[in-house]
């Protein structure tokens, strides 16, 4: 499951093509972290650094831990402005 603290409400294109070249059919949604609280991880994996400042305890079940891509998120904020 993916989920974001702000989601745009709609899953970027280079996403979805990212999947396709992988074999997997997209049918998901934006969808905000808020919508998990009550499902009961194992495990809660941030990625984006803003999301760790934002959560930086989660309330919901399981642990979380923080791996963050940095370098990824410079190239894809280019990328919107396109």
């Amino acid at each position: 499951m993916s989920a974001g603290t702000q989601p745009a409400g709609y899953v970027h294109p280079m996403a979805i093509r990212t999947l396709a070249e992988i074999g997997i059919q997209h049918q998901g949604r934006s969808k905000s972290v808020d919508e998990f609280r009550d499902v009961p991880f194992d495990l809660v994996v941030t990625v984006c650094d803003s999301a760790a400042e934002e959560y930086p305890v989660w309330l919901g079940q399981g642990k979380r831990v923080h791996l963050g891509f940095l370098i990824l998120l410079k190239p894809l904020a280019r990328m919107k402005k396109c």
